[in-house]
Order: C-alpha cells, then structure tokens, then sequence
C-alpha cells in the first residue's frame, strides 16, 4: 500500500494566468485508504488527479508515493492507474481484450491473461461477457469494464474522476457498493473526484474539501456535518441556518438565548452560531426554544422541510414525512436548540453585511 503525498502543488495553465487551477496544495493520502477530492466544478479536482497520474505536470510542488518523488516518472511508469468519467473503452475490441490490454502490453502470456480477464470480470459481477463488444452493454456495464481494465494490472494506486456520474441514480448506488467491495478486498490507496458531497461521504474515508483550487477543510466525512471551518463549507454541505451571536469564554449570546460554546471550537468574540436543519426540534423540549411561525413546507417523501420565521431570523429546519400533516403552513410551532448540536463560526462586520471568514478549529 503506497501513501500519496502531495507538496505545495501548483498548477498553471498559462505563465500569465493571475489564479492558478491548483494553488499550493499539500495534503496526504494515506496508504490503503479512500480519500475524496470535493468540490464545485472547476475547483482544480481532475486537475490534481491528473497530475497524480502524470498526465499533467506540476508549475511548481512536488508529489511523492512512499516519501520517492514521482515527478520525473512518466505516467505508465507511476503505478498508478486512473478510471475515466467518460470510459474510453476501444470499440473494436471485445471486453475481455480491453480488460486484458494492460497485461498484454506488458507481454503476459495469452492463458494467463485469459485466467485473469475471467477471474477479473467474475470479481466486477460480469461474468460471461468477455466476448461482448462495448456497445452491447449498458453503462453502468462498461463502467464496471473500465474499473476491471484499471485493477488487473494491479496498481499500487487507483485514480477514479468522477466514475460514477453519468449513471442512473441506482445504477450509481450499485456502483458505490461495488467500488467499497472492491477496495475492501484490495486495500488500494483510492484517490476520487466528485462534487457531490454525499456521494463523498458514503465513499471516503477522508474528504479534501477545494475552492477555486485552494484547499478549505481536510477531515472524516462526519466532521463537514457537525464542524465545518467556514459558512461556505457548512452551506456546501447542506447547512443553512446562521444565527449571529457573541463568544465570551464558555458563553455564546444571541437573541435566541444564551448557549454553552462548544469546547473544541476555537471561535471567539462575533461569530455565526449554526446548527443543522435536521437537529432543530419541531415541538422540542430543548432548554432553549423559540416560536417561529411555518413560512412553507416542502414534503420530500422520507421527510418534509420547513421554512420557518422567528422575528427577522429565517431557518430551514426538517421533520419525519409525517410531520407534513401536523406543521401546517402559517401555524406557529415551537423550535428547541440542542446546545450539543450548535456549532460556531467565525464572522466579520463590514459594510453592514455578515461576511464569511476562514477559521481555524482547535485539533
């Protein structure tokens, strides 16, 4: 298993260029694990993943497996094999030959290459096709033909962009439980793009969070929900309830009331107090609650989301599918603020706007 290290990576497409797709990145990938490069498009993702792959080179950075520089390494000579949104397989070959290329390349014999093409499609769940060209079979198949292409020359690192993407919704959740299988068997150190946050966090066991080819937040998927480091970063993950308040040592003031301040947050002074509008309590018990009157509601078949008014301040919170009949529109419902559940980022005052800044969290 090979960790992957990436050292103050830049990219430029052009000397001139005033931003850069890829802006002194550095971050670890480590050995045998799944980490998930997150972001809008164009955010410099593929970019990075295609100089892991040697397809681009670095304006500047280094990029190491194991700690040896790979820069000067030509990309069939890295190890690591990359996985296309779009499959590229050769249509005038059949699907064993495909997934037979690598080895062929590098002049395996021919029955060996039969036995692992078989052995290789049985694992990918498409057995008996090997003799199919590309065209007879769906997408969700070819892309299944790419991945079996990709991990029968066994890489040391596998390199997926954004695989799953042009699949139906459960041929997607098809794949997803495939890929995990696959690496559970496999241990191959997994680099993978997407821009979907829940895809990502059913996928990785780290997630890169990039904007505008800057890195934002490193961390396990669980901590974008409960700790993100800005409101950008929060409302990229579903969060969208910002309450202003006041840090003063243990205390966090607002007009809702006064909350104990998270203890693992480094946040101090004006800040946005948020929480997640699956924890606020319709009809809670919470020791801190507050009427807000039910601006709308939007039922959404597991569970109904509610846009609700309390004074000046606006919050999206949600309920079970039933609670759809018991919130009517224009009613008024009592909300409850877990303490447990808030959590508090920084903020600046300036124009008369609430601005987002980049904080720090304290490890």
């Amino acid at each position: 298993m090979i960790t992957v290290q990436l050292h103050a990576l830049t990219k430029r497409f052009r000397p001139r260029d005033k931003d850069a797709a890829v802006h002194d990145l550095t971050l670890t990938m480590p050995a045998g694990q799944i980490t998930v490069l997150l972001g809008p498009s164009g955010c410099g993702k593929t970019t990075t993943l295609k100089m892991i792959a040697g397809l681009f080179h670095p304006t500047s950075g280094d990029i190491t497996f194991d700690g040896q520089s790979v820069l000067s390494l030509p990309a069939e000579h890295r190890g690591a094999v990359m996985v296309f949104q779009n499959q590229l397989l050769f249509p005038y070959m059949t699907v064993g030959e495909n997934v037979g290329f690598g080895l062929m390349i590098r002049r395996h014999d021919k029955a060996e290459i039969r036995r692992r093409v078989g052995a290789m499609l049985e694992r990918v769940q498409l057995p008996g096709v090997a003799d199919y060209r590309p065209h007879q079979l769906s997408g969700g198949q070819q892309q299944r033909v790419a991945l079996a292409r990709a991990l029968i020359v066994e890489p040391q690192v596998l390199l997926l962009d954004e695989p799953l993407s042009n699949l139906d919704a459960h041929l997607r959740d098809e794949m997803r439980e495939l890929l995990l299988s696959l690496h559970r068997q496999s241990q191959i150190t997994t680099i993978m793009v997407t821009h979907d946050q829940q895809e990502a966090v059913v996928m990785a066991d780290q997630i890169a969070l990039l904007f505008a080819g800057r890195l934002r937040q490193v961390d396990a998927p669980q901590v974008f929900y409960r700790r993100p480091v800005d409101v950008q970063t929060a409302r990229f993950f579903g969060g969208v309830n910002f309450i202003p308040g006041t840090r003063r040592d243990a205390r966090v003031e607002t007009d809702w009331g006064v909350f104990p301040a998270p203890e693992d947050c480094g946040v101090q002074g004006k800040c946005l107090v948020t929480i997640r509008p699956e924890d606020l309590q319709l009809n809670g018990t919470a020791p801190v609650s507050i009427d807000a009157q039910v601006v709308s509601s939007l039922y959404m078949g597991t569970l109904t989301r509610f846009k609700l008014r309390a004074g000046e301040l606006e919050l999206t919170a949600e309920g079970d599918a039933a609670s759809f009949e018991r919130f009517r529109v224009g009613g008024v419902v009592r909300i409850g603020v877990p303490a447990d559940r808030l959590w508090l980022l920084p903020r600046l005052i300036g124009g008369g706007k609430v601005q987002q800044s980049l904080g720090k969290r304290k490890s």
